[in-house]
């Protein structure tokens, strides 16, 4: 079983939780941010990581309103992404153009490898973009 949790915050009083928990009791994903302007949660949940058949939701609440939103998403999950990774990445192979630019990419690299660090370090990781 794999259970990753991680704080991240942001210059001010912004930060994000994210939980991820694979096997177990199946596979779930939370993300939880909350800011001066307001907060979401989101949530996905699935027997396998490849369900076509998952569950999942994102709240918003604004500052300012006492009750969230619940938000209509299309379905999601890694079935789902990878299939609109294709429609995207076949194209964009065709005409030698990248899909994201390389700073991008180089920031999500650094999020994860510093998550990483950090865990192993048991210490926050300052991170500067």
């Amino acid at each position: 079983m794999l259970r990753f949790s991680t704080f991240v915050r942001w210059p001010g009083q912004l930060y994000a939780i994210v939980t991820q928990t694979l096997a177990g009791f199946e596979h779930h994903q939370v993300m939880e941010i909350v800011g001066t302007e307001g907060s979401m949660r989101t949530w996905w949940s699935g027997s396998m990581d490849r369900t076509l058949h998952p569950s999942f939701e994102l709240k918003v609440q604004k500052k300012g309103q006492s009750e969230c939103q619940i938000l209509d998403l299309p379905p999601s999950g890694e079935l789902f992404e990878l299939e609109e990774e294709l429609k995207r990445v076949l194209p964009a192979f065709r005409e030698r153009r990248p899909i994201i630019s390389g700073e991008e990419a180089r920031k999500r690299i650094i999020i994860c490898l510093e998550a990483e660090k950090s865990l192993q370090d048991r210490c926050e990781k300052q991170l500067t973009f």
